[in-house]
């Protein structure tokens, strides 16, 4: 079998390819005959690596590279109105439903978790960072265990011999536990459906040159369109077999893209969510009023931005999305007052600039309105050809 640890190694690159139900469409493309089948018009493809370290330089389309995503959270139950519903004769518990988790895995040894009669509401979890057999896995790659392994691990002296899976963030099991926790009349706690079915999805970390790539910390939590993009597949599979309704939950978020629903995760979501008896969640408007977008219009043919940038940073991702057919110039200046000299769009728009006085490097790579940098402050002169509204300048 071709390339069969191709998902969970780090020898290859992921992209996302999109096609019209003839597959061959992919690998042409791609030039690789790696590739997992998400649906009738996504899949993922494994480039072999060949030496390479980083995909910089090469010219892939925007969508076909996976974004990262980081964690977020929610509010509480009288916030979001929940209570208010309880407390109507609606008797909405999530009886029959089942909710699909995509975040950092579940603690699934706690009894938030566990029906009354003692059973695990968890019908089935992928732990995406365990190693199993390719050959026995979902999608070839991480490990799945169901509901008859967990509630056996739980009745054993040592469930994790049984069911290595941990959420060592914490942050799925919280989530995990809003959305299914049991009732504790004692604290006064519960979760917004206690009586949900839960099928969790443990994501995987965004390989390193995915990272690098968007300039995120190593140390920063981050995961890949790729693996998330399998997750709701994996979940749509279970809630098919067990043929019950599914809420498809996403704990995690970006920065990058359009906002305007055209990247593949996006899209992908949005056909799922017009089905029966699937519903999609997904949080937005953490960062509130943290000023990591901008938008403006540019007027007299340029446009001049400051982006300020702490010195401890390890570099940042900036994103200029416009309102076609114009075409945007991009000419940095450095706090020095180094400028780069205007750079064009498109593929041929890429440079690499180092800031002598600053003692640091950029990345000026514009591919399809993506502006990579690394940095400490910096000024943006932004030109166009006409006189149409900027529409997104985002950090």
């Amino acid at each position: 079998m071709p390339c069969e640890n191709a998902a969970q190694s780090n020898d290859y690159f992921e992209f996302i390819g999109e096609y019209s139900g003839v597959l061959d469409y992919v690998k042409e493309e791609f030039n690789t005959e790696c590739i997992t089948v998400i649906d009738q018009r996504f899949a993922i493809a494994y480039v072999k690596k060949n030496g390479r370290t980083s995909i910089y330089g090469q010219n892939y389309p925007y969508n076909t590279i996976p974004r990262c995503f980081g964690l977020m959270d929610t509010q509480m139950l009288e916030d979001v109105g929940v209570a208010q519903v309880r407390r109507s004769t609606l008797d909405l518990y999530g009886n029959g439903v089942l909710v699909g988790m995509i975040d950092t895995g579940i603690d699934y040894e706690h009894p938030a978790f566990r029906y009354e009669d003692g059973s695990s509401k968890i019908y089935s979890l992928w732990d995406q960072t365990i190693e199993g057999n390719p050959e026995d896995t979902f999608l070839g790659y991480g490990t799945e265990y169901t509901k008859e392994q967990i509630e056996e691990a739980l009745k054993s002296d040592v469930p994790q011999q049984k069911v290595p899976s941990k959420d060592e963030s914490g942050h799925g099991t919280f989530l995990a536990g809003l959305i299914a926790g049991n009732e504790d009349n004692e604290t006064g706690f519960s979760g917004i459906a206690p009586n949900a079915g839960l099928i969790v999805v443990k994501l995987r970390k965004a390989k390193d040159y995915l990272k690098e790539y968007y300039c995120i910390d190593p140390k920063y939590e981050a995961y890949a369109e790729t693996d998330i993009m399998l997750a709701v597949h994996y979940i749509d599979h279970i809630a098919e077999q067990l043929q019950r309704p599914i809420v498809i939950f996403l704990g995690i978020g970006t920065n990058l893209a359009s906002h305007l629903g055209t990247g593949p995760l996006d899209q992908y979501l949005s056909g799922r969510a017009m089905l029966r008896g699937v519903a999609v969640v997904t949080s937005a408007g953490n960062e509130g009023q943290a000023r990591h977008h901008y938008s403006g219009q540019v007027s007299q043919n340029d446009e001049k931005v400051e982006v300020k940038v702490g010195e401890s940073e390890y570099g940042f991702a900036m994103e200029l999305w416009g309102l076609a057919p114009n075409r945007y110039y991009v000419d940095i200046e450095s706090p020095s007052g180094q400028k780069t000299g205007r750079i064009q769009g498109g593929l041929s728009g890429q440079r690499y600039v180092t800031f002598l006085l600053e003692k640091n490097k950029a990345d000026r790579r514009i591919l399809y309105g993506r502006y990579i940098c690394r940095s400490s402050s910096y000024r943006y002169e932004i030109s166009k050809s006409g006189t149409r509204n900027l529409e997104h300048l985002r950090q």
